[in-house]
């Protein structure tokens, strides 16, 4: 029998950085996950935000998440070579029908003269519009960069995820031959038919992302009003997104959010759009978009790191450094901050 430190199941977002947080912590790590399944990860518009534009205040905890954020992420580009972080201007075509007003102040700043005059030429109004400086996620080249790091280091396996095989003892973890101290499911909607959580609250909805192609638009900012337009790393293609469906049989395209954004889309931009490709993927969600992170309260070797919700690049790599030390110190480990005991929930 093969012996290991921890498995981690899925390299959605959750999974890169657990997996990451465990091996620089100098940790043997086997990484579970099946190529080719469309994830909300990937089709994620990753954008690490300081102030919340609808309640018109700052997001919660932000000054404890952006700091390790970007900690996290400059050393991911630095083991990688890949550019996955870059700070970046979001663009707020604000209107009346915003919930909360929004006025200049430590976040948000006017444009300056040559942006509006830039902008003007793409827009048919730019009515109250307000700049706030963000910092964009590339989430292709993040979880990417990191997949070819497990395979350079032999610690992936590129295969579904079996809870039949998953063996079960006070000392360890065995799975398909190889015994491990604990095992970490980061399995994002997969968590629906995962036995061992089958008594968390979870609620599945679908998000749906179209990737277009417009042609002049400046991938030097983000843009957000009813939908938000974020450049990708080729050339005249943003990500537009997303939209959220709470009843779903299945994860197929939608016809009428895509017309109806089109539709938006054309009032709002002088440029011609077209559509490149339409993604859908499914998430798992918790009421109030909390957390699930920590120990199974039946199986204290078998934990959980899911449901992170919008915010998920932002707060996922604090709670990934706060898991790992759960795991690398168990006898030792305090609470974790700034989520609920996983007892707590079922």
């Amino acid at each position: 029998m093969h012996t290991i430190d921890f498995m981690v199941v899925g390299q959605g977002i959750a999974g890169t950085l657990i997996s990451y947080e465990l091996s620089k912590a100098g940790q043997s790590v086997l990484v579970i996950d099946q190529p080719g399944i469309t994830r909300a990860s990937h089709v994620a518009g990753a954008v690490i935000n300081p102030f919340n534009i609808n309640t018109g205040q700052p997001v919660t905890n932000s000054n404890i998440f952006i700091p390790q954020a970007m900690d996290t992420y400059r050393s991911v580009e630095q083991l990688t070579g890949r550019s996955v972080i870059t700070p970046k201007p979001m663009l707020i075509f604000s209107s009346g029908k915003n919930p909360a007003p929004l006025q200049v102040s430590q976040y948000l700043e006017m444009p300056d003269p040559d942006e509006l005059s830039a902008i003007t030429r793409c827009f048919h109004s730019t009515e109250t519009l307000l700049k706030l400086n963000v910092w964009q996620i590339q989430t292709d080249a993040l979880l990417d960069a990191w997949r070819s790091r497990l395979r350079e280091q032999h610690m992936l396996w590129e295969e579904p995820f079996h809870n039949s095989l998953l063996q079960k003892s006070p000392n360890s973890i065995v799975y398909k031959g190889v015994a491990c101290k604990a095992i970490v499911f980061c399995e994002g909607a997969a968590v629906g038919s995962n036995p061992l959580f089958s008594g968390l609250p979870f609620t599945k909805n679908r998000g749906e992302v179209l990737l277009l192609e417009i042609p002049g638009l400046s991938s030097s900012f983000v843009y957000h009003h009813k939908v938000r337009l974020i450049p990708t790393d080729t050339k005249d293609i943003f990500w537009c997104g997303s939209n959220y469906t709470w009843r779903f049989n299945d994860l197929q395209p939608g016809t009428a959010w895509r017309e109806e954004t089109l539709h938006y889309l054309r009032n709002w931009l002088k440029l011609p759009v077209s559509v490149k490709n339409h993604l859908v993927a499914e998430r798992p969600t918790t009421g109030g978009q909390e957390p699930m992170v920590g120990a199974h309260p039946d199986h204290p070797r078998i934990f959980i790191f899911n449901g992170l919700g919008t915010k998920g690049f932002s707060m996922a790599p604090f709670l990934a450094k706060q898991l790992s030390q759960t795991l690398l110190h168990p006898e030792s480990a305090e609470p974790m901050q700034l989520v609920r005991p996983l007892s707590t929930w079922i």
